[in-house]
């Protein structure tokens, strides 16, 4: 229970604390004023109100389909224009705090544009570099015009279509992601890949220290006596892995209205829902069936390989060394999908995501990501589960020699022996 609330407060943590953040610090607004000495209202072929409205408040997102704007509801700049007889009283509100910034404009000895920023953010504030690229961009306009080339080049952002061939191919013939439907998923599948790391290395743990308890007790004496080994192995198994469920479920019944009013949320604060907030407007909720899937199927092959190791342990504190082999391999497989969401259709990505001990984690983040046919996911469960059909009778073998196996714990070549020796 504990497990679980902390899971939460973190989940929530991580969800809401840079929102809440954004909303103290980085969510309040910048008061610029601006004194244009070089009496243009039209500098660049640009006019200039328009155009430092529409640079210091607008956002611009660029994709493959093209490129898209918005204005927050709350302004990060409040703009306002002072005569050049008003310099001093406004670095003084500067120095005061009444106001944020002083942009000067001026024109020097050659006619090219100059800026004179006069503020207490430093160089690096975020304002500041803000301030700096518009100053740019307009001295670019300024200095093109000036050449006769047209304002157009230099204010029109340039996008490419792309085609995915992949994606074609698949539309009508598998699971496929469009860009849309990737970008609403990335956030949600890795939470979920996280969270199924998180808890079958949790909950196997759990199973191997509990196995090594009731041998360290002797009360495996007592249960073998009413129960077979296997009995007792595969309803430890059972049973934790119903608890591991239910514990995502709950965590899910959080996790999920979290997510959804994360936008209007991070709106009310900070006035922009695109700012740290998650886009779920395409996210395919077939996915949370194959998490589902996929961890029932990852729990059962490693839960039955931590109760083997379990067994093997006289003392609870030779647990951690017993299972350390297969916390490594679930830790390979980890950083393997999470290195392969760079190159999710690559060939050594689709490989693995076939083979039993990574098919949990890669499989999933292929759903998420990919493009990815029925058969294969087909294939890929089948295959895990003859993997944990095979895991689970070499397990139940050494598990009915070990909980009767007192002393010094056997190496894991020993321990596949007794396998071979168990009845």
């Amino acid at each position: 229970m504990i497990t679980i609330i902390i899971t939460i407060l973190v989940f929530l943590g991580y969800m809401y604390v840079p929102v809440i953040i954004t909303a103290i610090t980085g969510g309040s607004q910048t008061h610029l004023s601006i004194v244009n000495n070089t009496k243009e209202s039209n500098i660049g072929g640009l006019e200039l109100t328009t155009f430092l409205d529409d640079y210091l408040n607008t956002n611009v997102n660029y994709s493959l389909n093209g490129v898209t704007t918005n204005k927050p509801k709350k302004p990060p700049f409040v703009i306002s224009y002072s005569s050049t007889d008003q310099v001093d009283r406004l670095k003084q509100q500067v120095r005061d705090g009444k106001i944020n910034g002083v942009l000067q404009i001026s024109r020097d000895s050659k006619n090219e544009l100059s800026f004179d920023y006069y503020t207490k953010d430093g160089r690096n504030g975020t304002s500041t570099q803000r301030v700096s690229d518009a100053a740019t961009r307009l001295t670019i306009a300024d200095r093109l015009v000036r050449a006769n080339v047209p304002p157009q080049v230099t204010t029109t952002p340039a996008s490419i279509k792309v085609t995915d061939t992949e994606l074609e191919r698949s539309q009508n013939k598998g699971i496929a992601k469009d860009e849309a439907q990737v970008a609403a998923s990335y956030g949600v599948v890795l939470i979920l890949i996280i969270m199924l790391f998180i808890s079958l290395n949790a909950f196997g743990s759990i199973i191997a220290q509990g196995v090594a308890e009731e041998k360290s007790s002797r009360v495996m004496e007592i249960m073998i006596s009413a129960a077979k080994p296997t009995d007792i192995m595969f309803g430890k198994v059972f049973g934790i892995g119903l608890l591991g469920l239910v514990s995502i479920l709950i965590v899910g019944l959080v996790a999920v209205p979290a997510l959804l009013l994360q936008g209007p949320i991070t709106e009310a604060l900070t006035g922009d829902a695109s700012s740290n907030s998650f886009n779920l407007s395409g996210f395919d909720i077939s996915t949370l069936g194959y998490f589902l899937l996929f961890y029932l199927g990852g729990f059962f092959l490693y839960s039955m390989l931590y109760a083997a190791a379990g067994s093997l342990c006289s003392r609870s504190e030779d647990v951690n060394q017993s299972i350390a082999p297969i916390s490594t391999l679930m830790m390979i497989a980890y950083f393997v999908s999470i290195f392969g969401l760079q190159a999710i259709d690559a060939i050594w990505v689709k490989v693995l995501s076939f083979v039993p001990f990574f098919s949990p984690i890669l499989m999933l983040a292929r759903v998420g990501f990919g493009s990815v046919e029925p058969w294969e996911i087909a294939l890929s469960f089948l295959l895990l589960a003859g993997g944990i059909v095979v895991s689970g009778w070499y397990a139940a073998r050494i598990y009915r020699a070990g909980v009767l196996l007192y002393g010094k714990r056997p190496s894991m070549f020993q321990a596949l022996g007794l396998s071979r020796i168990s009845k």
